[in-house]
């Protein structure tokens, strides 16, 4: 194979790359066909999927055919195919997404690892031995070069999903009376009145900041709101970047915030591509009332898909589609990374 250089790592042999591959998807794939699809010496896309049972043709065609196209679609110059798992199961897939490929007309390379040896069905010489070549993937330089460069590689896929699990018991109920003196202190900004609001639940704030369904708020409340809203964003980044987190309160009164639009635009406008953008929106979205986890939950696939991280970036598009199936940004993304269209192709940038 040819030299790749993956940002500053440069992978020379299929040991290196076999070694990337976690570092790419943020997890150690198995019982996986993975599609690694190369610019010339760059990563432009990568896709997974679970291995069907190789007796179901109609699945083993549906997984193929995924993964396939979604690596071919930003037209590459090569595609590396990766069969995770024993033979029978691997190479049904690996076949048919080998020949789905091919009558793209892209060159294709492709490995089946099982345990801790990987084969090459297309070795192009004699130097692959039938009973597999060994690799460490723990003990490879490249793994040692991505760990310092930031890269994470988790055990597995559940390992990065309970990183977005909800958080409950006492925090689950902190955050809940945290809420409910957020949702008050938003109805007051934005409808100030003698009436009491105590008792106010999370419904009310969605209902309050999409005005809508509530009598509109007079210029000077919405104004209150949206300069609340970036105050709130802008705090919340920066205590972030310099390694702290929101209290139940202050992540209570962004999530409530975030609700109304221009303040979410707002986020949205400065979220990038930076770690501790990551680690906000993760937070929040596993904090916020169920109800109003849409918003940071999209925030934070914005922020993983522009960083490459298309795994987080679409279980963080489920949360904010379970939390709301209509949600615009949610559905917009959505659209996006189903597309394979990759960060470079869209120029973020707006005025504030």
């Amino acid at each position: 194979m040819t030299d790749l250089f993956a940002g500053v790592l440069q992978i020379r042999t299929p040991q290196d790359l076999l070694a990337f591959v976690p570092y790419v998807l943020g997890f150690t794939p198995a019982d996986s066909l993975v599609a690694i699809a190369l610019d010339g010496d760059r990563i432009v896309v990568s896709a997974r999927a679970d291995l069907p049972d190789p007796a179901d043709t109609g699945a083993v065609r549906g997984a193929a055919a995924s993964v396939a196209k979604l690596s071919v679609r930003q037209k590459p110059t090569q595609v590396i195919l990766i069969g995770y798992g024993q033979p029978a199961r691997v190479q049904p897939v690996l076949d048919a997404a080998h020949a789905t490929v091919a009558v793209a007309g892209v060159p294709v390379e492709r490995f089946r690892v099982t345990g801790d040896r990987f084969y090459r069905d297309d070795c192009p010489d004699s130097c692959c031995p039938a009973e597999g070549t060994p690799f460490d993937p723990a003990g490879s330089p490249v793994a040692a070069h991505a760990v310092y460069a930031g890269l994470e590689a988790l055990p597995d896929r559940q390992a990065l999903v309970a990183q977005l699990t909800p958080v409950d018991g006492p925090a689950r109920a902190a955050m809940n009376a945290a809420t409910e003196g957020a949702v008050a202190r938003m109805l007051a900004l934005l409808h100030p009145s003698p009436a009491d609001p105590a008792g106010a639940a999370p419904e009310d704030a969605t209902k309050a900041a999409h005005t809508g369904s509530t009598p509109m708020p007079d210029r000077t409340s919405a104004a209150t709101v949206e300069q609340a809203g970036r105050q709130a964003v802008t705090d919340a980044l920066r205590r972030y970047q310099q390694g702290g987190q929101l209290t139940d309160d202050e992540a209570a009164w962004l999530s409530v915030l975030l609700v109304h639009l221009p303040t979410r635009d707002h986020a949205w406008r400065h979220t990038d591509s930076a770690e501790h953008h990551v680690r906000l929106w993760t937070d929040l979205t596993r904090r916020a009332a169920p109800q109003l986890v849409a918003a940071p939950a999209s925030l934070l696939a914005f922020a993983a898909w522009r960083r490459g991280d298309g795994l987080r970036a679409s279980i963080a598009l489920q949360l904010a589609r379970h939390a709301d199936p209509q949600y615009s940004m949610a559905r917009l993304l959505h659209q996006m990374v189903q597309a394979a269209i990759p960060p470079s192709a869209v120029d973020w940038t707006a005025p504030d």
